[in-house]
């Protein structure tokens, strides 16, 4: 198994996520000036009314997918089934954005702390209680006090919760999520949220070039008439689709894609362990993170252009230097 370094994976999210913006540049370039409005605009972290908002028509998820795009650091490709994308402000100012999605078929370490076998989890259809934590980003000023922490204890709050049970309509037992490189300081000591232990670290993003081209053009021989939703398939789609051919057929995969130095932290919290209001998970999050942060000298960011490295890299390089905030 050829084992990738640290630096090799960060190289490619890097490019990924390049790609990803590239992608994304026309519906960008509409928000590239608000974004940088909106930067400017402060709160009072203490003070001022922290709340979520659902967003439940186009032009509030268009700009949800913008500021995401700009202000995470991983390539945003979106996804398909169940979904709820959340801004998470303080008055007028953005703390971050929040998606939740339909939970990962297949997450171990979470079915055997849920009990699931298969039909449990398929034909009683308990897979539908649970939600994955697909992004939790914090916008970049406010985040050295620990703002990514508030919107996870938000994630939990009766508001989230209840948007979700009325639009699905399955009471929401907990909500999964997994974090690059093992545990993570944004997830870590959150009480009602369990540290599982690592995924197997089976993702395309580790294959070899060489690896790449091999699978390829397998899954092209065996699955020639390919169609799904995107232009063409993704790439862990193609490997994800291949690999269950094997399997089905009692084979081994013969293709390596898995990076022990890569496998993912996993991370469990059941909704009945927090279940309060917003305004008592914010006292609590104040209480615990913010009031111990501040007492300790840290301070927002207020030079901060709010931008992750690769989109200000990519803003840069197309000419948006002009902006006022930049």
């Amino acid at each position: 198994m050829v084992i990738m370094d640290k630096g090799r994976g960060h190289e490619l999210l890097y490019r990924y996520k390049i790609e990803s913006l590239e992608k994304n540049k026309e519906l960008l370039y509409g928000y590239i000036a608000r974004f940088g409005l909106e930067q400017s605009i402060s709160c009072n972290l203490m003070e001022d009314d922290i709340r979520v908002v659902f967003c439940d028509n186009r032009a509030l998820v268009r700009k949800w997918k913008a500021f995401t795009h700009l202000v995470s650091s991983l390539p945003w490709r979106g996804s398909v089934g169940r979904q709820l994308k959340v801004f998470v402000m303080c008055g007028d100012c953005i703390l971050g954005m929040v998606h939740l999605t339909s939970p990962l078929a297949q997450l171990r370490a979470r079915d055997e702390l849920l009990g699931w076998d298969k039909d449990s989890k398929w034909k009683e259809k308990q897979i539908n209680r649970v939600y994955n934590i697909e992004t939790c980003v914090p916008t970049r000023k406010y985040a050295p006090v620990l703002t990514g922490k508030l919107l996870v204890y938000l994630i939990f709050s009766r508001e989230v919760i209840g948007q979700l049970y009325e639009r699905y309509g399955d009471e929401v037992l907990g909500f999964e999520t997994t974090s690059l490189f093992g545990e993570s300081s944004m997830y870590n000591r959150i009480p009602f949220l369990r540290y599982l232990g690592l995924t197997d670290g089976l993702s395309g993003v580790y294959l070899t070039d060489t690896e790449w081209r091999g699978i390829l053009k397998e899954y092209y021989e065996v699955f020639p008439c390919t169609k799904t939703s995107r232009l063409a398939p993704a790439k862990f789609q193609i490997v994800d689709k291949l690999r269950n051919y094997y399997k089905t057929r009692g084979l081994d995969f013969p293709y390596l894609y898995q990076s022990e130095q890569f496998r993912r932290g996993i991370y469990f919290g059941f909704v009945k362990d927090a279940d309060l209001p917003i305004a008592e998970m914010v006292t609590q999050w104040r209480q615990r993170w913010l009031l111990g942060r501040l007492s300790r000298g840290y301070k927002p960011d207020v030079a901060s252009l709010g931008l992750s490295q690769p989109a200000e890299d990519w803003l840069n390089r197309i000419g948006y230097r002009q902006l006022s905030f930049m």
